[in-house]
């Protein structure tokens, strides 16, 4: 595929997948094997992007993506995925492919400032799904008020083990957008 995907993408026997370091999200063409391509078939696309950082949610970017997409081609048939690179937004994303429910529990921040923390669970697969940019993010601390060797994850702690108490078998973290540089774990007390 080149970099213009609707005017010249070739057909292939599977599918065709664009990345484009202009867009943050990927567009996955399906075609019928040997089909010519012709502005007037109608294409198969996936939206998949992530959040764009501090202007819209992955929710968000699929769906802006997707308006514009059906000005241009109305016949094609989308299907929006909103995906996460497991920081801000991974809780909301995951929970939502799970069906799992908000659940809150009293922490702390990076920062030990009380915080009541976000996690999800579904009780029929007994899986808890936990975001740390909600709990220990660095998007939560003022700028350039804390060094982050003066920060920790013990906050993080605290909805594990909600999580745990819940009777959870299985727990997906999403790790990204952490305010932290744990320094306990390497000094010597």
């Amino acid at each position: 595929c080149s970099s213009d995907l609707l005017s010249s993408c070739r057909p292939r026997r599977s599918s065709c997948v664009a990345f484009g370091p202009w867009f943050h999200f990927i567009l996955l063409v399906s075609k019928s094997a040997g089909a010519r391509y012709a502005s007037a078939m109608s294409l198969r696309v996936l939206i998949a992007p992530d959040k764009f950082k501090g202007t819209l949610t992955a929710h968000a970017a699929a769906e802006a993506i997707a308006a514009g997409w059906r000005k241009a081609r109305p016949a094609d048939r989308l299907t929006l995925l909103p995906i996460s690179d497991g920081g801000d937004g991974f809780g909301q994303i995951f929970s939502t492919a799970l069906s799992a429910k908000p659940q809150r529990v009293q922490t702390v921040d990076a920062a030990h400032r009380p915080l009541e923390g976000l996690w999800w669970w579904d009780a029929k697969s007994q899986t808890a799904v936990i975001e740390s940019a909600n709990i220990i993010g660095l998007a939560m601390l003022p700028p350039k008020q804390f060094h982050p060797f003066q920060l920790d994850t013990l906050g993080l702690a605290a909805v594990l083990r909600a999580a745990a108490d819940k009777g959870a078998r299985r727990c997906f973290v999403g790790i990204g957008g952490s305010a932290t540089k744990d320094r306990k774990s390497t000094r010597l007390n």
